[in-house]
C-alpha cells in the first residue's frame, strides 16, 4: 500500500491528478491511498485540488472525495495477487498477507 498525501494544483491536478495516481497503483501492483490537501499556499495564490482517492492495483478507483471528511474504504488484497499474474509486473509475496482491512482517512 502506497500513501501520496499531495497538495495538487488545480491547473495541473485538473488533468493528472487521477492519471498519476492510477499510473503509480498498476506500476507498483498495489493501493494507492491519496489524501489531497485543501485549501491554499500561504506565501502564494496557488489552490490545491484537494480530492482524495483510493486506487486500486488495477487502477480502478474505489472512493474519492472532493469536500474535507473521511474517506473510508474495505480493500480486498485479492486484487494485489490477481493483478500479480494478468500483467507483466514481477511482484513479491507479501511477507504478511492481510486478505481484507479497513481504512479510513479523514482532514
Amino acid at each position: 500500500m502506497l500513501f501520496v498525501p499531495a497538495a495538487f494544483t488545480m491547473f495541473t491536478g485538473k488533468d493528472h491528478w487521477h492519471t498519476l495516481l492510477k499510473a503509480r497503483a498498476i506500476e507498483n501492483q498495489a493501493f494507492v491511498v491519496a489524501p489531497g490537501q485543501m485549501g491554499s499556499h500561504r506565501r502564494t495564490t496557488l489552490a490545491a485540488m484537494a480530492i482524495a482517492l483510493v486506487v486500486d492495483p488495477w487502477g480502478t478507483v474505489w472512493r474519492t472525495r472532493r469536500t474535507r471528511g473521511v474517506v473510508t474504504a474495505d480493500l480486498d488484497f485479492g486484487r494485489v495477487s490477481s493483478s500479480c499474474g494478468a500483467t507483466a509486473v514481477a511482484c513479491e509475496p507479501p511477507a504478511r498477507c492481510v486478505p481484507r482491512a479497513r481504512l479510513s482517512l479523514a482532514d
